[in-house]
């Protein structure tokens, strides 16, 4: 078909929840993956913080590209905040080089700048995505999480000749109302951006899960909890923590190893990884758990994932939020 007729013929419009299924069809042809029938609902219209603001290209009819940020609740220096997080970036392989994931993205800011005018926006980007929002959109790139890992044999050979407590350990399923007393034993959050750790979102962004088989597990120590983690539990043989946090972080060093421990245990996994924290006392913790970092540029766990800012101001609550300093992250952050 003309090209320049196919630009005619384009229509852009806001995202709409209705109808979402529209949006496998585009995911489908853009990723050669089938999603779940109800992945975009539980993205979109779920989220216990809101739902998207997106814009989309259609072209007779059918939905050719599409790009949306959602609503996440973070805490900012102790407060509550809103802040977005980029969503998957579509466009339709028959329609690509045509500019259309520029013009959704900056018809996105535009519509979420009258929503929200002092807008953060954090993504963590596909390689193939990554250039187009630092070189063509401005964003900022802020930091490439580096992964921690080991593999099961070494591990253990580490960690048995030290003496550990005793957890017992808890699976989560169905609801993470369970979760509250430990949930009400957390310190006051420390003086960075971070995912606000609730029941709501922990039930919706790891146990509702359509995508990705998750597990979340709360550990005790003499019958007080202690903590939560969340890993993802399947038969790749290997198993990724997204979440380790404790109701003392002084203990760390003491807690990490029996969780790393039973998280080999509960999935069977050869190796276990997860981003080098930004926080420094889970990093340490962490290393002296036995992960270690391939330091090289080849070889196993070599790939860095890119955090990437987007913002309305150059200051976001008194933070830069171009500078990793300001974030406090984990790999539950991403959808």
């Amino acid at each position: 078909m003309d090209g320049d007729l196919i630009q005619r013929e384009l229509v852009f419009q806001q995202s709409s929840l209705d109808g979402l299924d529209r949006l496998s069809t585009l995911y489908h042809a853009c990723f050669d993956v089938v999603p779940p029938v109800n992945y975009f609902s539980w993205k979109y219209r779920d989220n216990p913080s809101g739902s998207l603001v997106g814009f989309e290209a259609t072209h007779r009819g059918a939905v050719v590209a599409s790009y949306a940020v959602i609503p996440e609740s973070y805490v900012v220096d102790g407060r509550p905040r809103v802040v977005w997080q980029s969503m998957d970036t579509m466009t339709h392989p028959d329609y690509q080089r045509r500019g259309l994931f520029v013009t959704l993205a900056k018809m996105t800011f535009d519509h979420l700048a009258s929503v929200d005018p002092e807008f953060l926006i954090v993504g963590i980007p596909a390689p193939a995505s990554h250039a187009g929002f630092t070189k063509k959109l401005g964003w900022s790139d802020v930091h490439q999480f580096r992964l921690m890992f080991q593999e099961r044999r070494t591990f253990m050979a580490l960690t048995s000749i030290r003496r550990r407590p005793q957890l017992s350990f808890r699976t989560i399923t169905g609801s993470a109302t369970s979760l509250t007393e430990y949930l009400r034993l957390r310190p006051p959050p420390s003086r960075h951006i971070q995912n606000e750790i609730s029941a709501e979102f922990l039930t919706w962004r790891v146990l509702d899960n359509p995508m990705r088989k998750l597990e979340l597990v709360e550990f005790s120590h003499s019958g007080e909890p202690c903590g939560i983690a969340a890993f993802t539990n399947d038969d790749s043989g290997k198993s990724f923590i997204l979440l380790l946090d404790v109701a003392d972080p002084q203990q760390l060093p003491r807690l990490t190893p029996p969780v790393i421990k039973h998280v080999f245990h509960r999935t069977g996994a050869r190796v276990v990884s997860t981003w080098e924290p930004l926080d420094r006392q889970l990093r340490n913790a962490y290393v002296r758990s036995g992960l270690m970092i391939n330091p090289t540029q080849r070889g196993p766990m070599t790939f860095r994932q890119p955090l990437i800012t987007y913002s309305a101001k150059k200051s976001f609550e008194g933070f830069d939020p171009t500078s990793p300093s300001s974030f406090s992250l984990q790999p539950v952050m991403q959808d």
